[in-house]
């Protein structure tokens, strides 16, 4: 029987700030490509806390790699609210964890040239 949304967490994920994918996407999602400083902002916030949940929700569940996933994408958050001390924190937990997933290496990459890019 197929999973749907109606039997895990995605509600939560899709019920804010245009879905999960705009928050997968958060700058991308905001007027244009980049946005204002202050959609930027905003919808950075609305990721983080969103993530935050999910990364709680996959720790209970077991999810690691699922988990690790959402750390590398709230690194990119932080990066967009210019909270360097915590996404460089964020990056060092998530490279230690890498060992076990190395799958998304490329991913943490993408994040970190966004902090880098900042």
């Amino acid at each position: 029987m197929p999973r749907d949304a109606s039997t895990s967490f995605a509600p939560l994920l899709v019920s804010r700030c245009g879905g999960f994918r705009a928050q997968h996407l958060h700058v991308n999602h905001v007027k244009g490509f980049l946005g204002s400083t202050e959609a930027v902002a905003t919808s950075a916030k609305c990721a983080l806390r969103l993530l935050n949940s999910a990364i709680g929700y996959f720790q209970h569940q077991g999810l690691d790699a699922w988990q690790l996933s959402a750390r590398v994408q709230a690194v990119k958050a932080l990066a967009d609210l210019h909270e360097w001390d915590t996404c460089h924190y964020l990056i060092d937990v998530c490279w230690k964890k890498l060992k076990r997933f190395s799958i998304l290496e490329s991913h943490l990459q993408e994040a970190i040239g966004r902090w880098t890019e900042c």
